[in-house]
């Protein structure tokens, strides 16, 4: 599957919790992300709490300490050493327990109760540098809805 390249098809089903984060803006280069894509932090690299758009597993942040905080909601590019405050590189997202939907072909109702991982730009059961986002709760209309969780450390990332 390819990375994200524009604003992802999303449904909320039910009350949605958001929370803004402020993105690291540190990278060597400007960074695009998109609506729909998973926020991740990494613990070992020594952020101060700075999300990073997840862009799937060639994605420089995703490591076996990554964690994913929530879903963007919006999509935000940010430029290189520009002010890390919430005025400038803050993007807010969508945190547990909301139940997002993504359109999606790959699962089915037999599938729910499946951990689900944003991986390379779409969900997967596959937890290999992946970023856990939830449990899939239904699919319907053509989107598998993924009632997010709290903050989970990926442990296939990487490896």
């Amino acid at each position: 599957m390819a990375a994200v390249t524009a604003d992802v098809s999303m449904r909320v089903y039910g009350p949605e919790y958001t929370h803004k984060f402020i993105l690291d803006t540190s990278s060597a280069a400007a960074c695009t992300g998109f609506r729909g894509e998973a926020l991740v932090i990494e613990i070992a690299a020594g952020d101060t709490l700075l999300a990073r758009y997840c862009h799937g597993a060639a994605d420089p942040h995703m490591k076996p300490t990554s964690i994913c905080v929530g879903v963007a909601k919006e999509g935000h590019t940010n430029v290189i050493s520009s002010p890390e405050t919430l005025i400038d590189n803050g993007v807010e997202a969508w945190i547990g327990p909301t139940i997002l939907g993504w359109k999606s072909a790959v699962f089915t109702n037999a599938d729910a109760g499946k951990q689900i991982y944003w991986l390379t730009g779409a969900l997967s059961a596959t937890a290999t540098d992946a970023a856990p986002v939830g449990h899939l709760m239904f699919v319907e209309d053509g989107y598998a809805f993924v009632m997010l969780e709290g903050s989970k450390v990926s442990t296939g990332a990487g490896a």
